[in-house]
């Protein structure tokens, strides 16, 4: 971390990938070669929110200030729709249609996949939700699979 101490934060980028086994936070420079790289095993579906806090409250990445911020979430529980057909308050039944059950202690998000025109539709525990909301208010929550459609779709 000294070296990015050194310099300005908002000239990087800070990725958080969350998945059932916890984080990998890594910081990178404009050019995208990781400054830091960190990972934190948790067993998140069986921690609370303050849990999950508690252990992330430690972790000095979480506590700057970046030029960006990119949040995705691992998920198995998603589809993805044309977007022809998408409409935002009947999320839930898209994703009903193929899960039969959505927890009550989860949330429904969802991506738009632009150069596919389809939307990505999934859900995030309500305690994960709430922790990224408590360090980043204003970001949005991707699904992984958004992030490699787009990366994919740019490198073309």
């Amino acid at each position: 971390m000294e070296n990015i101490v050194e310099n300005n934060f908002h000239s990087f980028s800070l990725f958080i990938q969350i998945n059932m086994d916890g984080f990998t936070i890594s910081v990178s420079d404009k050019n995208r070669i990781i400054s830091t790289k960190k990972e934190l095993q948790l067993d998140i579906l069986n921690l609370s929110e303050n849990e999950i806090l508690a252990a992330l409250s430690n972790v000095d990445e979480l506590k700057l200030n970046y030029g960006e911020v990119c949040v995705t979430f691992e998920t198995h529980k998603y589809t993805i729709i044309p977007k022809s057909i998408f409409i935002a308050d009947n999320a839930s039944d898209f994703l009903k249609f193929q899960f039969q059950e959505v927890n009550k202690n989860e949330i429904i998000s969802y991506n738009d996949l632009i150069f596919n025109e389809a939307i990505i539709i999934f859900t995030i525990p309500n305690s994960i939700s709430n922790v990224i909301r408590f360090f980043f208010p204003e970001v949005e929550i991707k699904h992984h699979l958004a992030m490699i459609f787009i990366d994919h779709v740019s490198l073309q």
